[in-house]
């Protein structure tokens, strides 16, 4: 997700989550406190003046891995609910312009096995 030079509050995505956007794990990013926040696993970060932050989602079951703007990483672990896989975007204290999104599901490591 690219969002343009955001100007709010606290802002980001809820993942894992159930069809009404509900019950996730929030991915937060909170700038009076310079602090990016997955699930209860916060890190320092701060945007400078006008720049565009970029976040880059892993999602391994229940485990999330947060990339911001290649300079922060955080992991947290949420709650794995198999048909939970909805994202909601939100924002406190001010807009925010998402430039870009973009989803791909990862292949498995694992070789299927010859009754798949």
């Amino acid at each position: 997700m690219v969002v343009k030079s955001p100007v709010a509050k606290e802002f980001g995505m809820d993942v894992l989550c159930d069809k009404n956007g509900d019950n996730g794990l929030r991915v937060a990013v909170m700038a009076e406190s310079k602090t990016l926040k997955v699930g209860n696993a916060p890190a320092p970060f701060e945007l400078k003046k006008g720049e565009d932050l970029t976040l880059r989602v892993f999602i391994d079951k229940n485990l999330v891995e947060v990339f911001a703007n290649d300079r922060q990483a955080v992991v947290a672990a949420g709650k794995y609910v198999p048909e939970n896989f909805a994202v909601n975007l939100f924002s406190y204290g001010g807009d925010i312009l998402v430039k870009q999104v973009n989803c791909s599901k990862m292949k498995s490591i694992h070789p299927q096995s010859a009754k798949d």
